[in-house]
């Protein structure tokens, strides 16, 4: 009885919320009804418009096939006036080329003839060729001792040469170690007056060791000539200070380098005399003696590999 007291009681506003919904269903359906009535006139106003246009594209479209009939004919009258002249074009062709038959006929034999003329010929001089042959296999056999004898004496000349090679590479790499042992020496002759140590004769002999090993092929002469220049330049005033003897060792390892020795190796050689040289109690004698000894080196380095 509650919910039915309650229900009722919402009566009127449901009925006022119905009426309300009912009042603005109305009023869209007359704003869609007056909107499609103005669509309907606007659309009824263009139309004389759209037939307009209608008309003149089909009228443009009627002009094209008209003209296109039009070029269509003129074409095929043109082909047909050039039909006569097409003919006897043709005729004459087939004319000319019928007039040149004989000629490529008897072109065609004459090829077969020279052809069989050839055959003929290499046939006939084929006993020449076979004795030709025969005699020139004759005279390869009977020239096989004199070659044989010749091989035999390049061999011996080849090993006479290269013994000759391997005595001037062992007597070039003596001189060479004798000019090592040479500045070795000097270099003990130095200590005694000097604080130049064991040890810094011992890695200027072990650095000289390194380089006789590296050498495997003849100095440039753009080097020698070089070390030539330097010593000059160095030698001009009688006093040779550090940094000509600095250059020295440098053109001196040019020439190392050149020869195949590694840089490696001549710096290692070039460190242990720079250490020397920079030992108290050294003088210009001494110096002079130093690079004595690598100019020796120098020049032994040009003889260990013959050209």
């Amino acid at each position: 009885q509650a919910a039915a007291e309650q229900w009722q009681a919402g009566a009127p506003e449901r009925q006022a919320a119905a009426q309300a919904a009912a009042a603005q269903m109305q009023a869209g359906a007359q704003q869609f009804q007056t909107q499609a009535q103005a669509a309907a006139a606007q659309w009824q106003a263009g139309a004389p418009e759209r037939q307009a246009a209608a008309q003149a594209a089909a009228a443009q479209m009627q002009a094209g096939v008209q003209q296109f009939q039009t070029q269509a004919q003129a074409a095929a009258a043109q082909w047909q006036a050039g039909a006569p002249e097409r003919q006897a074009a043709a005729q004459a062709a087939a004319a000319e080329w019928q007039a040149g038959a004989p000629e490529r006929q008897a072109a065609a034999q004459q090829l077969y003839q020279d052809a069989q003329a050839a055959a003929a010929q290499w046939q006939a001089g084929a006993p020449e060729r076979q004795a030709a042959a025969q005699a020139a296999v004759a005279e390869w056999q009977a020239g096989a001792p004199e070659r044989q004898a010749a091989a035999q004496a390049a061999a011996v000349q080849s090993q006479s040469d290269l013994q000759a090679g391997v005595d001037h590479l062992q007597v070039s790499a003596a001189e060479l170690q004798s000019s090592v042992n040479d500045l070795s020496e000097d270099l003990q002759t130095i200590q005694a007056g000097s604080s130049v140590t064991e040890e810094q004769i011992d890695a200027f002999k072990q650095s000289a060791q390194s380089v006789l090993s590296d050498v495997d092929n003849p100095p440039t002469y753009e080097s020698i000539a070089a070390l030539g220049f330097t010593l000059q330049m160095a030698y001009r005033d009688g006093v040779i200070t550090y940094d000509e003897l600095d250059n020295i060792q440098s053109s001196v390892g040019d020439i190392m380098m050149s020869a195949g020795v590694s840089q490696e190796s001549v710096e290692a050689m070039n460190a242990s005399v720079d250490s020397v040289v920079s030992a108290s109690g050294i003088d210009q004698d001494d110096v002079s003696l130093i690079i004595q000894g690598l100019q020796a080196i120098a020049s032994d380095v040009q003889a260990i590999v013959p050209e």
